[in-house]
């Protein structure tokens, strides 16, 4: 009514045409500022199938440079980030995608599962940001050495890096994950384990070193893992303590088959084990366990 006090009738027109105007014009600038985030907002992406896309890959993406467009193939589980306030898809799988390059990875640090097996990846660099990581696993790539994150995935839970070609354990490697529950270095090369400080690994449920090079047993004294798998190795030698593995009194299950043990000493007091497998070693006395008739 007011309106219509002040104003003509072409006057009101000009003035209704304005407004509508203006409130188009701010639509309109809305849906393009939410445009231009959606594009660098690296929380936000567009979902499809990676056989979607695989046709259209630019020269890089080819090599194996992971991208944007190829990330937003593999992700899911949407959770809600109470530090942003938002929502964040928060698992990324990109199995057998040929990727070697995966930087890109640093910017997206609200991932708490990644898995990129069989894939060409050399190391660990490329992830060192995503330090809020509770499952990562790159089985089958080609991993020689392990250099961490110098922040730590003092989160993570779960690590596999099985089938990689990794030969060394550095002496810092176990600082870097106070949580880990399973750690699976089996198929690589790895020789001996001096590298893995078990003070640090408290939270250690599950340790597979099977099939790899590694000669000698040691550092295996008051763990609180519950299963070991040291399978088809070199073993023929030794180094538990005093104690030997009767000082794990958590351990329940333990694999050393295909090795080269010639004595089964090790497990003379090792009343927690509920299942041993030493087959196929060269035991000369095989009588020093008969106090293990209860094992499967």
């Amino acid at each position: 009514m007011s309106l219509c006090c002040c104003y003509s009738g072409d006057e009101f027109n000009v003035f209704f045409r304005k407004e509508l105007f203006e409130k188009q014009e701010e639509e309109e600038e809305e849906q393009e500022e939410k445009k231009k985030q959606e594009k660098t907002n690296p929380d936000i992406f567009p979902i499809y199938l990676f056989d979607d896309i695989k046709r259209n890959l630019n020269d890089f993406e080819s090599k194996g440079v992971l991208t944007q467009k190829i990330i937003g193939t593999g992700l899911s589980h949407l959770k809600n980030n109470h530090k942003s306030g938002g929502w964040n898809l928060t698992k990324l799988v990109l199995i057998d995608k040929n990727l070697f390059d995966v930087e890109i990875l640093n910017e997206y640090s609200n991932l708490t599962w990644i898995d990129l097996s069989g894939n060409r990846i050399v190391d660990m660099v490329d992830l060192q940001n995503n330090t809020g990581l509770e499952h990562l696993t790159l089985a089958r790539n080609d991993i020689h050495t392990l250099v961490m994150s110098p922040w730590g995935f003092f989160y993570l839970q779960v690590l596999n890096l099985s089938y990689n070609r990794i030969s060394y354990i550095p002496s810092n490697f176990s600082e870097q994950f106070h949580l880990l529950t399973h750690l699976d270095l089996s198929h690589n090369f790895i020789t001996e384990i001096n590298g893995l400080s078990f003070n640090h690994l408290k939270c250690l449920q599950t340790l597979d070193l099977s099939f790899n090079k590694i000669r000698k047993l040691e550092k295996l004294a008051n763990l609180n893992m519950s299963e070991l798998y040291v399978q088809n190795n070199e073993i023929h030698e030794y180094d538990l303590g005093d104690a030997g593995l009767s000082s794990n009194k958590n351990l329940i299950i333990m694999d050393i088959s295909y090795n080269s043990l010639r004595t089964l000493e090790l497990f003379s007091a090792a009343y927690s084990l509920l299942e041993i497998n030493a087959s196929n070693n060269i035991i000369d006395n095989p009588v020093e366990v008969l106090h293990l008739g209860y094992l499967k």
